[in-house]
């Protein structure tokens, strides 16, 4: 019960589920071919113990990647 309010509250209890890497690729004007060029950062996927509220957070590891123009 305590923790059903704190959850209305949005006080979550979370709990990592799932980590993963974010690399960027190059690919070929067919598609067909890809590579990894670099990492560039976390995305951690978790859920609450309690009521299950998924959420995600990007954690950029790469600043020269986050800091580049945007290429066309």
């Amino acid at each position: 019960m305590e923790q059903d309010l704190k959850c209305f509250f949005g006080n979550h209890k979370f709990k990592l589920i799932k980590e993963e890497k974010v690399c960027e690729h190059s690919h070929t004007d067919d598609g067909t071919d890809t590579k990894v060029l670099s990492i560039i950062g976390l995305q951690l996927i978790c859920q609450c113990s309690n009521c299950g509220k998924v959420k995600s957070w990007f954690i950029p590891t790469d600043s020269k990647y986050i800091n580049r123009s945007v290429r066309a």
